[in-house]
């Protein structure tokens, strides 16, 4: 197999303790009034481009509405955004025993990865090693408002620094992507048996706590950090906001869109303002190993 450079895998599951079904839920490609379209819509954030007489973003528009029609479940419109930062193939990333996650996805002629049930990070490598990738731009299925300009910048900001992990602090939670290096994915900090539980169920974080192993770098995104914006579906109101979005943006928004959304009808975003995120146990950030 040919090595590829750069491969997007968002992780996705049928199962949803706190939301079932979520990733199936149905989000509008256009919005209510076209009136309310962002300007520039088909550009893509920090780094926007042009392919000719038709954009990318129309034609990825066009492909998925012949195949969807006028809505799309959380994750394809997570696919079809990642897909238009265009910087490799996208993969659904699953559990090799979800049947109807697998289902689903064979039904659409989605692609995807499966591999095991209860190790993340077995999973990644997994697909690491199948598709032959040097970069993962890793996302999850939750996160239909995942921005492809940044998506795009972060994999043009790991090839120029050499860094094994890179991400933008200072985005919405649900906009950013994390792009680390498939060899990150081995563990330099000691034997993998050592390992905290939380390091095979959250990909990436043996990365981010040994940065003395692991070259990692986190820039600012240039935002404002006010508001701190949730644009991840992981309860009812989460949805309900993100509903309300794509029926006033539609698709093809970037995050200032949102934000002078937010500026304009602040009301909106009150709806999932008290949701709490889940923090990390204290215990991984006092008992570290180290090789």
């Amino acid at each position: 197999m040919k090595r590829m450079d750069t491969v997007c895998l968002i992780q996705a599951r049928s199962g949803s303790l706190r939301l079932p079904g979520k990733v199936f839920r149905t989000l509008p490609l256009e919005p209510e009034s076209m009136e309310q379209k962002p300007h520039g819509a088909e550009e893509t954030g920090p780094n926007q481009a042009s392919t000719g007489t038709e954009s990318a973003g129309s034609a990825n528009l066009s492909e998925w509405q012949r195949r969807s029609g006028q809505e799309l479940s959380i994750l394809e419109h997570c696919i079809r955004r990642l897909e238009k930062a265009r910087v490799g193939p996208v993969y659904a990333l699953i559990p090799h025993d979800d049947q109807p996650m697998q289902a689903y996805l064979e039904q659409r002629s989605i692609s995807f990865i499966a591999g095991p049930l209860d190790d993340v990070r077995a999973r990644f490598a997994l697909a690491a090693q199948v598709t032959g990738a040097r970069y993962i731009v890793r996302a999850t299925a939750d996160n239909p408002c995942v921005d492809p300009g940044f998506a795009r910048k972060s994999v043009e900001r790991i090839h120029e620094l050499g860094a094994d992990l890179f991400a933008f602090s200072g985005l919405p939670l649900g906009c950013a992507v994390e792009v680390f290096s498939a060899e990150s994915l081995d563990c330099r900090q000691g034997p993998e048996e050592m390992d905290p539980s939380e390091y095979r169920e959250h990909v990436s974080l043996h990365i981010k706590h040994h940065p003395d192993l692991y070259n990692v770098v986190i820039e600012p995104s240039g935002l404002p950090e006010k508001p701190r914006l949730r644009l991840t579906v992981d309860e009812e109101a989460d949805f309900l906001l993100v509903q309300s979005i794509f029926q006033k943006l539609g698709s093809d928004f970037q995050v200032a869109d949102v934000l002078e959304l937010q500026k304009r009808s602040p009301e909106l975003f009150e709806i999932n303002a008290g949701i709490q995120q889940r923090k990390f146990p204290a215990h991984l950030f006092t008992n570290r190993h180290s090789a």
